[in-house]
Order: C-alpha cells, then sequence, then structure tokens
C-alpha cells in the first residue's frame, strides 16, 4: 500500500516503532523460520509411534490428571432476612429454579449475597482442598455431573451447589 520506503518510515515513526527494529525482527523471524523447517522438523518426522510410547510409559508423573470440579455456587445471607427461616425459604426456591431450568447465571446474580456472583456463580476452587467453603467439598466430590445438591446451612447462611464438570484422577489416557 506504499509508494515507496520513505512512506513506509512515515508511517512505523507515526506508530512510535523504528524502521530498523521493524526490519531486524522481520529478519529474525526469517532465520527462525529457516531453522525450525530445516533442522527441527525433520527430526521431528523421525519421532515414531514408538517413541512416543516409550516417553509416555517412562514419564507417568507428567501425564496425571488430579481430581477436580468444576461448579457452581448461590449464598443466601441470614442477616439479609428477618429469620433464617426466611432465607432457607429464599435458597430452597432458588434451588427449585435451578432444577426447573433457569440460568445459574443469572439466578446467582439476582440472588447471591457472596462473592460467587462476581465470578458469574463459579464456586471458589476445584482440586480437593481449596475448595471454599470446605463442607462443600465432601458433597461435590460425591456428586454427579449437572446435579444441583441439597441446600447446604452453615452458620452464616445457606449454600447452593451445582456440579458442572466432574475430572477423576488417574493417568491422561496415550
Amino acid at each position: 500500500k506504499f509508494e515507496n520506503e520513505d512512506e513506509l518510515k512515515a508511517m512505523f515513526r507515526q506508530s512510535g516503532v523504528s524502521y530498523e527494529l521493524m526490519r531486524r525482527q522481520t529478519e529474525r523471524n526469517f532465520v527462525s523460520m529457516q531453522y525450525l523447517q530445516q533442522r527441527v522438523m525433520p527430526a521431528m518426522d523421525r519421532i515414531g509411534h514408538r517413541d512416543l510410547r516409550e516417553y509416555y510409559d517412562g514419564h507417568p508423573e507428567l501425564f496425571k490428571i488430579q481430581d477436580s470440579v468444576n461448579w457452581r455456587h448461590i449464598f443466601i445471607a441470614k442477616v439479609k432476612f428477618k429469620t433464617p427461616e426466611e432465607a432457607r425459604k429464599q435458597a430452597e426456591e432458588v434451588v427449585q429454579k435451578i432444577k426447573a431450568g433457569e440460568d445459574f447465571v443469572t439466578l446467582s446474580r439476582k440472588y447471591c449475597h457472596g462473592d460467587s456472583a462476581l465470578r458469574d456463580g463459579d464456586g471458589l476452587g476445584h482440586n480437593p482442598g481449596e475448595i471454599r467453603p470446605v463442607e462443600a467439598e465432601p458433597i461435590l466430590l460425591s456428586m454427579k455431573e449437572g446435579e444441583v445438591a441439597d441446600v447446604l446451612e452453615l452458620p452464616t447462611g445457606y449454600h447452593i451447589i451445582q456440579l458442572t464438570k466432574r475430572q477423576y484422577a488417574g493417568m491422561k489416557p496415550f
């Protein structure tokens, strides 16, 4: 799109990049690509199925999968209601709405009194030992994907949890 080299240099000056810097970067990229094409790619072509299998079998620690969960959470605080029973009733209604197919994220934004509303309803922590509140961990680890647990009551309020994805500990398959 440029008539001559001077116009190209002027464009670089306007954008705060020197012509020389761009020339050196382009040259380095070219040399790198040549190296990859002439040295690395031929070596990659020589790696066969047996080599990959040997590496996989010889390095099991690299292919371990940790137990983990993706989950959603809504917290209904008791202090936001006149009585704890009103808070529980609200929590039960939200659970029914979730089970009826209403959008969890929308419900979280509307009803959640905790910080999970800021994460679009995502629960805090994925791996055992990281999940908060800690009382939710054993429940989550026993649930099936898509399942909504019974309302979990803690001293400060009621927690609604839904398991969205479960990954069991083990090895990544070859």
